[in-house]
């Protein structure tokens, strides 16, 4: 089952969770190599204790995250918390009550 990405998702808070992830596999954290075995086929008929003392990447870790939250890959996670982030942009000037002055110049 694929988590639920928060309501404004952030990139950086994202990598900051990889950071998490992999201080956790090194620390030998069960729930970290679960997590690992269960999202990156690589790893997938690892032990723990193997997971652990593997040297996990970053690369590796954005690909759990990503497929924790199901998107295949790194990028295809990426891409879409961009296009939400354009998207949310546009609402916010869209309901900002002083939208009037962020009209390109020459319309009243």
């Amino acid at each position: 089952m694929a988590a639920n990405l928060p309501e404004s998702p952030s990139i950086d808070q994202l990598k900051l969770q990889v950071k998490d992830l992999r201080r956790g596999v090194r620390d030998g954290d069960s729930e970290a190599c679960t997590r690992v075995r269960e999202h990156h086929p690589q790893y997938s008929n690892l032990s723990a204790e193997e997971i652990a003392s593997a040297k996990l990447r970053q690369a590796d870790g954005l690909l759990v995250l990503a497929r924790e939250h199901g998107f295949s890959t790194w990028p295809k996670l990426k891409r879409h918390i961009e296009e939400f982030q354009g998207v949310e942009r546009i609402f916010e000037i869209f309901e900002n009550p002083l939208r009037k002055e962020i009209r390109p110049p020459g319309r009243n």
